[in-house]
């Protein structure tokens, strides 16, 4: 089947916390489809229903892109080896539907989707040098907020909550729809 005829990019923000996101790519803007958060049962990470969604979205499915993410210094081995074994959930439940799947590191997908959006920054208190003396603080960029405002920017009306009756909208979400973005850039030669 030719690419014209695939039209749907996912994008997944690997973790507990992560999600789903299928995208449109005929409108010149991308357009978000469908969201989800990773299905679980209890507080594990259900691959059974995973392969589900995903084998009933199959459909024009052009391509699946994932993000690239490696351990987080200072967390536990528990933690580690679960968030591993979700990016490798994803990545064969990808290779099974034979969709091809792309790894993209983070800085990667954040250079294209982060595009002409200013970096929303905040202070990071640093420790007195050894003369005892205070540091000043230094700016650090915040990815979630700086994501958020990108997300914002591409799709000003669509709604990142995860249910209708959450507050906040969905960091995972967000990230999700930012990295099939990327997916969908990639995909175009963009």
């Amino acid at each position: 089947m030719s690419i014209e005829k695939k039209y749907l990019v996912w994008g997944s923000d690997p973790g507990k916390k992560g999600a789903l996101v299928q995208l449109d790519t005929r409108p010149l803007v991308p357009e978000i489809v469908a969201q989800f958060k990773f299905p679980l049962v209890g507080r594990c990470y259900d691959p059974h229903a995973l392969f589900d969604l995903l084998s009933t979205r199959l459909e024009n499915t052009a391509s699946f892109t994932l993000e690239e993410v490696h351990a987080i210094h200072g967390t536990n081995a528990k933690s580690t080896f679960e968030f591993g074994g979700t990016l490798f959930a994803l990545r064969t439940a990808a290779a099974f539907l034979h969709i091809p799947c792309h790894m993209v590191q983070p800085k990667a997908w954040q250079a294209v989707a982060w595009a002409g959006v200013p970096r929303v920054t905040v202070s990071v208190p640093t420790k007195a040098g050894k003369t005892g003396k205070p540091v000043p603080a230094r700016m650090k960029v915040d990815p979630k907020a700086t994501s958020l405002m990108a997300a914002r920017a591409i799709w000003p009306s669509h709604d990142f909550r995860r249910t209708e009756k959450c507050a906040r909208m969905d960091e995972g979400i967000i990230d999700a729809a930012l990295i099939g973005y990327y997916g969908v850039m990639r995909l175009r030669g963009n």
